[in-house]
């Protein structure tokens, strides 16, 4: 009987999970049983690993061994004996992170047999449920395993895996690789094979018993394998074929592979290149149309030798209308040691062979078909050879573009094409990718856009590869932002659930956790699709559900939203998403001073709104300029009207005081009566330093009389500044609003000293009482407050007391308090603040007291006061407040310590981030970076990320870019790292723009792993795509953003 593991087992027992994974579950039982076949226990290994296992607290172990030593078959045999989620890089198909995914749920939570739709493109998908497992099962270690997440050799995946970004505590990971791999995390174990297998030597002989192997041959053989499995195999069989002699055995696997790579003639030479460029299961046939000749006696003894593995491989996603075609048969290189030591000795024909097939895909015409074009013929899915090409013509282009030197290799093209313009001739062997609607809309209805966001993810990878070659700047940026955003915007229109899968896993998970439980876990997989008709049909089902289950106000909530989806499959923060993009590339522009280029981004702002903000910025940007008439023009042509109003109405006060008639005119065309009182109201500040009684006038002019109160509360605040005291207490006088007045009155003895002051508050404190009830407390205790400032501490008290008991009247109090901190007289502040009971009154007083010795030097005893503070995460608030400040205007490393006696973890995070350029620019580099390691201080996850982000960006900016790149570099969170690397850029563009042009790239490819993911990071990177391409290359990114938003 075939061994079985029991996390695939589980899978099965939960038919949610397992109905969309029946090819990918059949793939990994076929490898678990192939892996085991001729294997032998290896008793004491085994139990040594699982001891590991069982005893970990969470962390990685690693299982480190050469290819063929044993190191997947180790694995294997665990995932058999106990129920371990396996992943494994050698039979990982397009599903297989869904498979992972559901491994661990059908494990740990079957509860909710539900995978999250972003698991194949969102790195924070598998941490979001790890964290979730930990947390449901605290008393049940959660153990998954990885066989080689970076295999040797050459790629077989576009990008990097999205798995983990950070390992979460409680969780324990077994990770299979090869040696001199870097770990993603710190180990805390590891094995290493042979060396650490006590019985290597005894399993190694038992298997070559097994194979019926002549005693006479063990010796040598183990001698000359060097604990290495696979050589084992190899070697028996060329020894069965004659193709070896006993005597003279090559010492190890890879001299066993050189020396049979030696001995083949041309021909085979070139059939082992193509299996080694596949290094995926391939039709026989392909070799003979490609190669020209039949591979099928060879296939046949390289079989015999036990260089090969053939296989039945089902089609899927392929053929979505026609009956279900029949399984392929498949040939591959038994093991991956084999095309990875062939791509090291001849990569260059690796290369060449990369570029033949697919110029080959190219021929044989495997792009998806436009309906609406001539000349295409149908893709025929039922040729043997054509889902393999369909789906391996974009990574075989990709490395033979990164391969070949470019003098060498055809020039690859990421373009739409005109629905008219003709095919490309066959004899061009253009590698061509033209990503349009037509194009997404025919894999759509095909089934196959999974493989359309490969194809595209292979096409970033070439284009971050060869970016740093391209003699054009513009074209190589642009062809990479707009490939980027598409790639961005395929991963998250892969997201899909199945509605009826959806809604039974909701009834499923209701009658274990409850409604409201249940509810919370299913929307945020649902909310991690988007926006469209499956989201509105999954809504939809899911307010049926909830009705049934009396939950009325969530069903109509949720039905609500699946008409809105239904009517608009785009919902406003779709929308908004992009308008923010398009706003940070017009505001670039605008820096740059290109008012033209600014305007032809602004123009695709669909938000009104939005928009007008980015025009008025380009309005006053004129008005600066003196750019009166085209300032004019824009403000009329504002779609907006209110905020048009506003910016007509500042070009014409800009007109007026440069002694234009037309502004009068331009003010006087708004209808907002607001706007006109706002204009005569500035126009009456300027004219106050020359002529007093004209502002008078003009002001006396406006249309209502709390417009003229607001005006002379203005002039009085301008003559103040002009040092017109006593105009400025005529003005204040003159209002005739209480309130109004009274608030005046207070600012100017505020700003003023001496008589005038005095006078002022006679005068507020004569007009309080005048004041309705509603409005009579905050002037109360501004008023107090401006006495107590005075030193008239009774005065401010007497007015306090006024005031009904309770919340009030502590404020009024605590503003006494803090006037009295301002003036020097400590005693009495501390006297009244034993009167004052209310807790937030009391932090605040103390918050500010702590911030006044702060800034005065007295820090120590700042810190002291902070302790007063009743409320913890309130006294952890101001303790972050001043250590900031003291990391402003005093000792940066002495603000560090401070800081790391907060023990609210929110508020010791936000303080050590914000004093981070503080630490750069006061040299204390390692100091800052010191903190970075210490999980005690900073969380791992993104608390971490975010510290260094502030850390790099403050080194970027004050020019230690080769620290600042280091510091980026271990980031792990894609958003934080890619924040970070825009000051960089930045940094670098002027002086080294083929560096920044290579960094972007990176951060690009690595954000491109959702539509709101990549948006964010262009949004950010904006002034730095402003200095390495101008405003042709923001205009270019603006109008690449709307294409895709067109898909």
């Amino acid at each position: 009987m075939a061994p079985v593991a029991p996390a695939l087992v589980a899978i099965e027992g939960l038919p949610m999970l397992a109905a969309p994974l029946q090819h990918e579950l059949q793939r990994h039982k076929e490898a678990l049983k192939t892996t085991l076949a001729h294997t032998h226990e290896r008793g004491r290994l085994r139990a040594r690993l699982e001891q590991y296992l069982d005893g970990s607290p969470g962390g990685l172990i690693l299982v480190e061994g050469p290819p063929g030593s044993g190191v997947s078959t180790l694995l294997a045999q665990l995932a058999v004996r106990r129920p371990l989620p396996l992943w494994r890089a050698d039979v990982a198909g397009a599903h297989s992170l869904h498979l992972l995914y559901a491994q661990l749920v059908a494990c740990y939570r079957p509860s909710l047999p539900l995978v999250d739709p972003s698991v194949t493109t969102d790195p924070a998908a598998f941490e979001r449920l790890l964290a979730d497992l930990v947390r449901c099962n605290p008393h049940h270690p959660v153990v998954l395993a990885f066989d080689e997440l970076t295999p040797p050799g050459q790629p077989r995946y576009p990008g990097p895996l999205p798995l983990l970004i950070d390992l979460p505590p409680g969780v324990t990971i077994l990770l299979g690789c090869s040696p001199g791999t870097v770990p993603p995390w710190r180990p805390i174990a590891r094995l290493c094979l042979p060396g650490d297998d006590p019985d290597s030597t005894l399993v190694q002989a038992q298997t070559l018993r097994a194979t019926g192997c002549p005693s006479s041959w063990i010796g040598p053989l183990l001698l000359a394998a060097q604990g290495n499995f696979l050589y084992l195999r190899l070697a028996v069989a060329m020894l069965q074929t004659k193709e070896l002699a006993l005597q003279t055995l090559p010492q190890g696997l890879e001299a066993l592979l050189r020396h049979w790579w030696a001995g083949l003639a041309p021909a085979e030479r070139q059939l082992a290149l193509l299996l080694a460029a596949a290094d995926a299961p391939v039709p026989p046939s392909l070799a003979a149309l490609v190669l020209k000749h039949n591979p099928i006696p060879l296939l046949a003894r390289w079989q015999q030798s036990k260089l090969l593995t053939l296989s039945c491989e089902a089609r899927v996603g392929l053929d979505v209308n026609g009956p279900p075609l029949p399984p392929v048969r498949t040939v591959r290189f038994v093991h991956r040691a084999i095309p990875t030591l062939i791509a090291h000795i001849a990569p260059t024909e690796v290369a060449h062979m990369h570029q033949s097939l697919a110029e080959f895909a190219v021929q044989r015409n495997v792009t998806v078909p436009r309906h609406h074009q001539s000349g295409h013929q149908s893709v025929r899915h039922d040729e043997p050879t054509g889902p393999y090409l369909r789906q391996a013509y974009a990574r075989h282009a990709a490395l033979a573009s990164a391969t070949i030197p470019s003098g060498q290799r055809q020039v690859p093209t990421v373009r739409s094409r005109p629905a008219s313009a003709p095919p490309p001739a066959a004899s061009q062997h253009e590698f061509r990718l033209e990503p349009d609607q037509a194009w997404v809309s025919t894999h759509e209805r095909n089934g196959t856009l999974w493989y359309a966001y490969d194809e595209v993810r292979w096409w970033l990878r070439m284009l971050v590869e060869t970016n740093t070659h391209q003699t054009d700047e513009l074209g190589s940026l642009g062809d990479l932002i707009s490939t980027a955003l598409r790639t961005g915007t395929l991963a998250s229109r892969v997201r899909t659930l199945d509605p009826a899968m959806t809604a039974e896993a909701f009834v499923q998970a209701i009658g274990h956790s409850g409604r409201e439980v249940a509810l919370k876990q299913v929307m945020e997989h649902v909310e991690r699709l988007p926006d469209g008709f499956q989201k509105a049909v999954i809504l939809r089902r899911l307010g049926e559900i909830c009705y049934t289950n009396r939950m009325r106000p969530t069903a109509m909530r949720l039905l609500s939203r699946a008409l809105d989806l239904e009517a608009n499959p785009f919902s406003r923060t779709w929308h908004e998403s992009r308008a923010t993009l398009h706003m940070a590339l017009a505001q670039a522009a605008l820096r740059l001073g290109d008012v033209e280029a600014t305007l032809a981004i602004t123009e695709r702002i669909e938000h009104l709104e939005r928009r007008a903000m980015v025009e008025t910025e380009v309005v006053r940007h004129l008005v600066t300029l003196g750019a009166w008439d085209e300032a004019r023009l824009l403000a009329c042509g504002m779609m907006h009207e209110t905020m048009g109003a506003w910016a007509r109405a500042e070009v014409g006060v800009a007109l007026v005081r440069a002694g234009h008639p037309d502004g009068k005119r331009l003010i006087d065309t708004s209808t907002l009566a607001t706007v006109v009182a706002w204009a005569e109201i500035e126009l009456a500040c300027s004219e106050a330093e020359h002529n007093e009684a004209a502002a008078r006038q003009r002001i006396a002019r406006l249309t209502t009389q709390s417009q003229r109160d607001r005006g002379l509360a203005a002039l009085a605040r301008t003559l103040a500044a002009l040092g017109n005291d006593g105009a400025a207490l005529s003005a204040a006088e003159s209002i005739v609003g209480v309130e109004t007045r009274i608030a005046a009155l207070i600012e100017l003895r505020l700003t003023l000293n001496g008589l005038v002051a005095m006078l002022a508050l006679e005068q507020a404190t004569r007009a309080i009482d005048a004041v309705n009830e509603a409005e009579r407390a905050p002037l109360l205790v501004a008023l107090a407050a401006a006495l107590a400032t005075l030193g008239r501490t009774e005065r401010a008290l007497a007015l306090a007391d006024t005031l009904p008991p309770g919340e009030e009247r502590h404020r009024a109090m605590a503003k006494v308090a803090v006037a009295l901190v301002q003036t020097g007289a400590y005693e009495a502040a501390y006297r009244l603040m034993e009167k004052v009971e209310d807790v937030d009154e009391q932090a605040w007083v103390y918050t500010e007291w702590a911030r006044h010795l702060g800034l005065a030097g007295h820090w120590d005893e700042a810190m002291a006061l902070c302790q007063r503070i009743p409320d913890p995460a309130q006294q952890a608030h101001a303790l972050a407040n001043l250590s900031i400040e003291q990391a402003r205007n005093d000792d940066p490393r002495l603000a560090m310590q401070k800081a790391l006696t907060i023990t609210s973890s929110v508020e010791r995070t936000r303080a050590l981030i914000v004093m981070a350029p503080h630490l750069i620019a006061a040299g204390a580099n390692d100091e800052a970076l010191a903190l970075a390691n210490e999980p005690s201080v900073l969380s791992p996850g993104e608390d971490r990320a975010r510290y260094l982000a502030a850390i790099g960006i403050a080194q970027a900016e004050q020019g230690h870019t080769i620290n600042a790149a280091t510091v980026i570099a271990s980031i792990r969170r894609p958003a934080e790292r890619a924040r970070a690397s825009a000051a960089l850029i930045y940094a670098l563009a002027d002086e080294h723009p083929r560096l920044a042009r290579s960094i972007l790239a990176s951060i690009l490819r690595t954000s491109a792993y959702g539509r709101e993911a990549i948006l964010r990071t262009l949004e950010v990177t904006a002034p730095a795509l402003a200095r390495l391409g101008g405003a042709a290359l923001l205009i270019a990114t603006a109008a690449a953003a709307d294409e895709c938003d067109q898909w």
